[in-house]
């Protein structure tokens, strides 16, 4: 369940609070001193106030939740939850409570509440189930919206002013590298060249190559430096990622299992130390967001009916 909590843990947060003397929220969020910066608000609570498992939130233009348009999450291992769903106008009332894996319930936090105006931006990103419905089930999903147009781009591709580009690109990515875990930006890199060029000319010559960097790699365990340096553990889950989904047939399925294990162990350490409920209540974390949230949902998305 770990892929699919990554994917949706990246879906549901879509507001991050700024406030640098503070960097761990204290808290909950929102309440009625703070402005609302988007419809719908998502709730965000400490992780110092989850007191089991899981959370669970009540959502309500009702002070006594009994209003027609109440929202009950599901209960959830993260701090927060978004409704996906434009609110109305006016005072919403907010709380939750945490929940363990058995089902008890502890009892429901103190009420919030907060304001949405009629000028609040709207922004509702669409409910998980949805996102999950629309991922496509053939490979390649990384880069799935290019799918449709490739054969009309290689008709026209010699013709295309970056055409030399691309070609003296995945000629330097023939490089051989017996240390790839110190080169990994190189490796990474090289593996966008190549695919470019395979993806375009079609000739094997490019992903043979992507496949023998790839097992350059699976023959080499990274050390917990290398992991714990998440820029490092960005570039490796999306190279292994994006030549498993374009080379797939071309590894044994002793490699194809290797290389799927190498992901899930990145994006569970991550997802066990790093995320869960920390990385809701970071008030500023910028490059996570920018670069290796973005690779580890590459990657999710490739292996996501697996695990």
């Amino acid at each position: 369940m770990k892929i699919l909590t990554i994917i949706t843990f990246t879906l549901c947060i879509s507001f991050v609070s700024l406030y640098a003397n503070n960097p761990q929220r204290q808290t909950p969020y929102p309440q009625q001193e703070n402005i609302i910066y988007l419809n719908p608000a998502p709730l965000l609570v400490p992780i110092s106030m989850k007191q089991s498992d899981y959370l669970q939130f009540h959502l309500s233009q009702d002070k006594n939740f009994k209003g027609e348009n109440d929202i009950l999450s599901k209960p959830v291992p993260w701090c927060m939850f978004n409704p996906h769903q434009i609110l109305n106008t006016g005072i919403w009332y907010w709380r939750f409570r945490s929940v363990s894996k058995s089902g008890e319930k502890q009892p429901w936090s103190k009420t919030y509440s907060f304001t949405i105006e009629s000028t609040t931006p709207k922004f509702a990103t669409p409910p998980f189930h949805i996102f999950l419905k629309n991922i496509p089930l053939k490979y390649p999903r990384i880069y799935c919206f290019l799918n449709e147009h490739l054969e009309e781009a290689r008709k026209n591709v010699r013709s295309n002013p970056e055409f030399e580009e691309m070609i003296n690109d995945s000629r330097k990515a023939f490089s051989t590298d017996n240390q790839p875990y110190k080169h990994i930006f190189t490796m990474s890199e090289n593996c966008d060249n190549l695919n470019t060029a395979y993806q375009m000319l079609q000739r094997n010559i490019y992903a043979e190559k992507m496949v023998a960097n790839v097992r350059c790699l699976l023959s080499q365990k990274p050390e917990l430096e290398f992991i714990e340096n998440d820029f490092n553990a960005g570039e490796l889950v999306y190279l292994l990622a994006c030549t498993y989904e374009n080379c797939y047939e071309r590894f044994t399925a002793e490699e194809r299992k290797l290389i799927e294990q190498n992901i899930m162990k990145v994006l569970a350490h991550y997802y066990d130390t790093r995320i869960l409920g920390h990385e809701e209540n970071m008030f500023f974390d910028e490059h996570i967001w920018q670069f290796t949230i973005r690779r580890f949902l590459q990657a999710s998305l490739v292996l996501y009916d697996k695990y």
